[in-house]
């Protein structure tokens, strides 16, 4: 268990994934729901540290890399690890800001979308997270060399730029009212400057969830 702490709100434990032998431990970072304390409250005190153990004995994980992984086992392992602009309760079927300080700003006829990044959030190898890293996401799960599952959910992505350390600009050539969606995939969670463009996929991300795979 590794008690390093990553972010005032959230304090990382380690989590090891065995596809090999089907079982899957994922070490808790905070019992409660410390994904998003600025838009979901304060998370409830809770248990530090521990291992989930999932029985995972009739499928498998294909990928651990979020660029990748596109199917629902892995996408349950992605939510608990990911740091997404926006995400979706757990409890009811809404979405709210998770790195966001709040839901993007819309312009341009629906085809600009400003996010706000929440400063002081960082992924598990202790790198602070920017709108750097989201930008990031969406050019390697676009790069032509990952044949990454995303680039058919951003044909209509125009550029990602980003304006100082927290802001990142989403310009698409055309409106899209489900846009909002699309960034809650898994896919373009925040993802580490750092990561290679590799089709393979990296088998131990950095993430910046409430989880983390450590090996």
């Amino acid at each position: 268990m590794d008690g390093r702490s990553y972010s005032p709100t959230r304090i990382a434990a380690s989590a090891i994934l065995v596809v090999a032998s089907a079982m899957l431990l994922v070490a808790a970072a905070l019992a409660g729901p410390a994904r998003n304390a600025a838009a979901s409250g304060p998370a409830s005190a809770g248990k530090v540290g521990g291992t989930l153990r999932v029985n995972l004995s009739t499928t498998d994980v294909q990928y651990t890399d979020p660029s990748l992984e596109y199917e629902s086992t892995g996408w349950q392992v992605e939510y608990a690890t990911a740091l997404k602009l926006l995400n979706w309760r757990e409890t009811k079927a809404t979405l709210f800001p998770e790195a966001a300080t709040s839901f993007p700003l819309v312009a341009a006829g629906g085809r600009r979308y400003t996010f706000h990044i929440r400063p002081g959030q960082r992924l598990s190898n202790g790198e602070k997270v920017t709108a750097a890293n989201f930008k990031f996401a969406f050019q390697r799960a676009n790069n032509p060399k990952m044949n990454s599952p995303a680039a058919a959910f951003i044909q209509d992505l125009g550029s990602v730029v980003t304006k100082g350390k927290y802001t990142l600009i989403v310009n698409l050539k055309k409106s899209r009212p489900d846009f909002a969606s699309i960034v809650s995939m898994p896919f373009f969670q925040a993802i580490s400057l750092k990561m290679p463009i590799d089709p393979n996929g990296v088998k131990v991300p950095a993430s910046g969830g409430p989880y983390y795979i450590s090996s």
